[in-house]
C-alpha cells in the first residue's frame, strides 16, 4: 500500500545518508531546511512508532555532525559547548 509519509521519510533518509557533505555546505538547502521538513512531518501527521523512529534517526544523523562541528569550535575555549569548565569553578 502506498503511504505518502513513508515516501517522504525514505526521501529524508536518502538525502541525509547519501548527500550529507553537500547538505552541510549548501546555502540553498542547508541542514536547517531538512530539520524543518522533518519536524513539519512529525508535527503535521500522526506517525506510527516505526515512522517516528525513522524521522528521529534522520534528525540524529543531521544533529550528530552539527554537534561535532560545535565541539570543534569550542576546542581551546574555557567553557566547552553545553558544559561548564573545571577551570572556572562552575
Amino acid at each position: 500500500m502506498y503511504d505518502p509519509i513513508d515516501k517522504e521519510l525514505a526521501h529524508f533518509e536518502r538525502i541525509v545518508r547519501h548527500w550529507k557533505a553537500e547538505i552541510e555546505s549548501s546555502t540553498v538547502l542547508p541542514p536547517s531546511h531538512w530539520r524543518a521538513r522533518i519536524y513539519a512531518l512529525i508535527n503535521a501527521n500522526h506517525l506510527s512508532q516505526a515512522q517516528f523512529r525513522r524521522a528521529d534517526a534522520a534528525l540524529v544523523l543531521l544533529d550528530r555532525d552539527k554537534a561535532a562541528n560545535e565541539s570543534k569550535v569550542a576546542i581551546g575555549a574555557d567553557v566547552p559547548v553545553g558544559r561548564s569548565s573545571v577551570r572556572d569553578g562552575r
